[in-house]
C-alpha cells in the first residue's frame, strides 16, 4: 500500500481503534505501509496529541509484541481534524486540510474515505463530500468505505445507495463485509476450484446437506443502542453468512477478477427460494438481553437466527442449507460444515460406514478437516472414521494477515472482488426482507445453543446440527 491518505470519518469510535489503526500498524510493522497519510475526523474537542494518546493506550495494552519504533513511525502520519458532520464550515475546510497535508508529505490526492461512523451521519457527510467536491478524481483516486449495515431494510438501503451514487460512481464504493477478508473465507474459492478431488463432487449429486455456524459468546456489551434497533438478521444473516453463503456454491467465476466473482454470487442469491423463508426459522432471544445497557425492557429484538434455505438452480436444487447464529451461546466460533451423501457401495451391515464430511473452520482457529473412512487395524474388517486436517497455523505460523489488513490493501489496489456490490447487497436484503417484521421469539438461556426449537427445525428433516470438536 503506497501513495494514499485515509480519511476516516467518525474516528474517535471503537472502530477506528480497535480495527482499523491496529490494522494499518500490522501493515506497517510488515513492511507493507509506505508513503501514506491517516486524517481522522471526530466531533470530540481533541487536539492532534490527545487523539493520538487515546490510540496509543489501547493499542500498546492490546496487540501482541507491541513495537514503539512501528509505533512511532505510524502515528507521525495521523492527524486529528475535529468537526461536527453536519458543520458546514467544518466540512468545507476539510478540502484545503487534506490538500496542504497530501502536499506537504508529498503523496498524491488518492484518498479512501472510510466510514467509521453512524448511518445516521451518512447523508451529511455524503452531501458534504459531494458540494465541496471530494469525490472527484480529477487528481488521483478517490474511493468509499462504508460499514454495514448497508441500510436497515431493502426500503432504506435503496435510499442510502441513491445518495452514494450521487456522489461516487458504483466503481468508486467498497462496501465492506470483514468475513470476506478471513483467510479461510477468501480460501473458500481455491479450495473448490484448484483441486480437482473436490470440485467435481462439489453438487447436488454427492452432498446431503451443508450448514454454517457463525456464534458468539458474548451479548451485546456496550452497543445495546445499535443492536436493539438491528438485531441478529441485519447484522449478521443479511451480510456475513449470505456471503459466505454465496462462496460455497457458486460456480465457477472463470477469472478471479471482481467482474465475475459477483456476478456469480449474484445469481445465487438470486436462486434463493423467498416461499417458504418464514416456516424454516427460528428466531430467539437469550435470558435478560432485555436488562442489558440500552436496551428497550420490551424489546422484540432477535439475538438468535436459525433458518434452512433452499437454492433453486440445477447444481444446488434439493439440498438444503442450514444457517445458525447467535450472541451469548456456548462458545466463539464459526465455520461451514458439508455432509456428503450416505456410502451405497457396500450393504454388509458388519461394515459400519459413515458419510464424508468436510468442515472449514473460520473461527477462533483457521482450519480446513477432512473426514473420511479408513480400515481399523486388526483381523476383522472394520473402520473408523478419521480426520485429515490442515491448520493454517501450523503450516504458516502466527503471521497470516487479518481481514482488515487484507481489506485495506485490497482497497488501496482497486480490487473489488472482497467488497460486496449494489445488485448483491439489493438481493439480499430482498431474501430477509419479510422476515425483519417476524415477532415470534424463543427465549433461551446464556451459554447454551440456543433455543431447543432450533433443534427441531432441522431434526425434522432427520438432520442434527454438527457439533464442533465431536
Amino acid at each position: 500500500m503506497e501513495n494514499f491518505n485515509l480519511v476516516i470519518f467518525g474516528a474517535t469510535g471503537d472502530l477506528t481503534k480497535r480495527r482499523l489503526i491496529p490494522a494499518l500498524y500490522n501493515l506497517l510493522k510488515e513492511k507493507h505501509l509506505q508513503n501514506y497519510l491517516i486524517v481522522c475526523i471526530g466531533r470530540k474537542e481533541w487536539n492532534n496529541e490527545k487523539f493520538i494518546k487515546y490510540l496509543y493506550e489501547f493499542i500498546n495494552t492490546n496487540l501482541k509484541d507491541f513495537d514503539q519504533k512501528t509505533w512511532n513511525e505510524l502515528k507521525n502520519k495521523i492527524y486529528y481534524y475535529k468537526t461536527d458532520f453536519n458543520d458546514e464550515k467544518g466540512m468545507s475546510g476539510l478540502k484545503k486540510y487534506l490538500e496542504e497535508l497530501e502536499n506537504k508529505h508529498k503523496i498524491k490526492h488518492n484518498r479512501l474515505y472510510y466510514m467509521a461512523t453512524m448511518p445516521e451521519n451518512y447523508e451529511h457527510i455524503i452531501n458534504s463530500i459531494k458540494k465541496n467536491r471530494l469525490g472527484e478524481e480529477k487528481d488521483g483516486y478517490k474511493r468509499l468505505i462504508i460499514e454495514k449495515p448497508f441500510g436497515y431494510d431493502i426500503k432504506t438501503a435503496t435510499k442510502l445507495n441513491e445518495l452514494i451514487t450521487r456522489s461516487f460512481r458504483e466503481e468508486q464504493i467498497y462496501r465492506i463485509d470483514h468475513y470476506l477478508g478471513k483467510e479461510t473465507v477468501s480460501n473458500i474459492l481455491l479450495f473448490r476450484f484448484t483441486n480437482t478431488i473436490f470440485d467435481p463432487i462439489w453438487n447436488n449429486k454427492y452432498i446431503d446437506y451443508a450448514q454454517i455456524i457463525v456464534s458468539e459468546s458474548l451479548g451485546v456489551e456496550n452497543r445495546g443502542n445499535y443492536y436493539d434497533n438491528s438485531g441478529i438478521i441485519r447484522d449478521m444473516i443479511q451480510n456475513h453468512l449470505m456471503q459466505i453463503l454465496t462462496l460455497m456454491t457458486i460456480d465457477c467465476p472463470g477469472k478471479l477478477e471482481a467482474e465475475s466473482i459477483r456476478r456469480e454470487k449474484l445469481e445465487i442469491i438470486k436462486a434463493i427460494d423467498k416461499k417458504e423463508l418464514e416456516k424454516n426459522i427460528v428466531l430467539g432471544q437469550y435470558e435478560n438481553y432485555k436488562k442489558e445497557l440500552n436496551v428497550d425492557k420490551n424489546s422484540i429484538t432477535p439475538t438468535f437466527a436459525a433458518l434452512k434455505l433452499n437454492i433453486n438452480n440445477k447444481r444446488w436444487k434439493g439440498v438444503p442449507f442450514y444457517l445458525r447464529t447467535g450472541k451469548k451461546l456456548e462458545r466463539k466460533e464459526a465455520y461451514v460444515y458439508i455432509k456428503f451423501k450416505d456410502i451405497r457401495c457396500f450393504t454388509d451391515k458388519r461394515l459400519p460406514l459413515k458419510s464424508n464430511e468436510i468442515v472449514i473452520h473460520i473461527q477462533p482457529e483457521s482450519d480446513i478437516n477432512i473426514r473420511f473412512n479408513t480400515k481399523k487395524p486388526g483381523l476383522k474388517l472394520d473402520t473408523q472414521k478419521v480426520d485429515l486436517k490442515f491448520s493454517y497455523k501450523n503450516i504458516f505460523g502466527y503471521n497470516t494477515i487479518e481481514a482488515y489488513e487484507k481489506l485495506f490493501s485490497e482497497a488501496s489496489e482497486g480490487d473489488l472482488s472482497n467488497f460486496t456490490s449494489w445488485e448483491e447487497t439489493k438481493e439480499s436484503w430482498k431474501v430477509v426482507d419479510k422476515l425483519l417484521n417476524m415477532k415470534k421469539l424463543y427465549e433461551y438461556k446464556q451459554n447454551s445453543n440456543g433455543p431447543k426449537e432450533a433443534d427441531e427445525l432441522i431434526r425434522k428433516d432427520g438432520r442434527e446440527w454438527f457439533k464442533n470438536g465431536v
